[in-house]
């Protein structure tokens, strides 16, 4: 999982399956740029470390800040080559699924258009569930849906739909089987896909959801900083 470094293991990790896979495209596919999205309650070091210099991958975490293993904080944004292709969004202790909807509206669309990568990984966490007692977050499964359905779409329009999910977190075995299959379900929801063909067209069915009023917002100003940082418009 995402906490694995490239000699040695960490935080319930042996091996970083994300990194594996991505390292893997490139060199037996001749996949250019790839982008790494990470939903799990808790930041992936493992992988940020990996691919901190390295600007052929860009790398997307939303985590719970602070908290285990204390990485995550919005300022580390790679270095040399990598520089600007490190993004932390680190959420404050009770967010919900509103920031989420923002940070992909406001800040993960743009930055993936811009990036323009071949293929999209997911490192799936479920410990964000509000249920999960690893983490004080709180999404929804069917929160997990609507994440999938916005990665989907963007996979859909910038990579030809080359997309692939890893699971990661997740303690609660109810609220992550459950999630699981919300998951799936974003992936293969054509009815709700078919509809989205731009980053307007996702916008307007992300915000019919409900998840971008900016009184709900708890990270507003964490998400302006990091539009100011990555020099994101809008």
């Amino acid at each position: 999982g995402h906490h694995a470094f490239p000699s040695r293991g960490s935080g319930f990790c042996i091996f970083n399956n994300i990194a594996l896979g991505a390292k893997y495209a490139q060199g037996k596919y001749g996949t250019g740029k790839i982008a790494i999205i990470d939903f799990d309650a808790h930041h992936g070091n493992g992988t940020q470390d990996i691919f901190y210099g390295d600007d052929s991958v860009f790398y997307i975490s939303f985590h719970q800040y602070p908290h285990y293993p204390g990485t995550g904080d919005l300022n580390e944004t790679g270095t040399g080559s990598g520089k600007g292709f490190n993004l932390n969004l680190p959420f404050m202790p009770g967010t919900k699924e509103p920031d989420y909807i923002a940070a992909i509206i406001d800040i993960v669309v743009p930055m993936i258009e811009r990036f323009a990568p071949e293929l999209i990984l997911v490192s799936a966490g479920y410990d964000s569930h509000f249920s999960d007692y690893m983490s004080s977050l709180g999404l929804t499964a069917i929160s997990y849906r609507k994440i999938m359905i916005a990665l989907s779409a963007l996979g859909q329009w910038l990579c030809q739909g080359r997309i692939g999910i890893v699971l990661e977190g997740g303690y609660d075995h109810v609220s992550t089987a459950e999630s699981v299959l919300e998951t799936l379900y974003g992936c293969m929801d054509i009815s709700e896909l078919g509809d989205i063909k731009d980053r307007q067209g996702l916008e307007d069915y992300l915000v019919s959801e409900g998840g971008h009023r900016s009184e709900k917002v708890r990270n507003r100003q964490t998400l302006e900083k990091i539009k100011d940082l990555f020099g994101v418009d809008g």
